[in-house]
């Protein structure tokens, strides 16, 4: 099954894959895809999603929120 985990921070949610690689962020309404193909793509570099990851003690203090979608332990 594919599933989600969901970091949170303040008003900051990362949403990253089960092995724990980082996949988007939101802040409000400000979406970034995060997604490791994205971040090789050095042609056409995001300033936003660059200074983000350089945020490493921000993003290792993140919460684990919760898994999305949520186990199903009641079937």
């Amino acid at each position: 099954m594919l599933y989600l985990l969901r970091f949170r921070r303040g008003p900051v949610i990362e949403s990253r894959t089960g092995d724990r690689e980082p996949v988007m962020v939101r802040v409000g309404r400000l979406g970034l895809r995060l997604a490791k193909h994205r971040r090789t793509v050095q042609e056409a570099p995001d300033s936003l999603v660059a200074l983000y990851f350089r945020m490493e003690n921000f993003r290792n203090n993140m919460r684990l929120e919760t898994k999305i979608p949520p186990d199903s332990s009641t079937d």
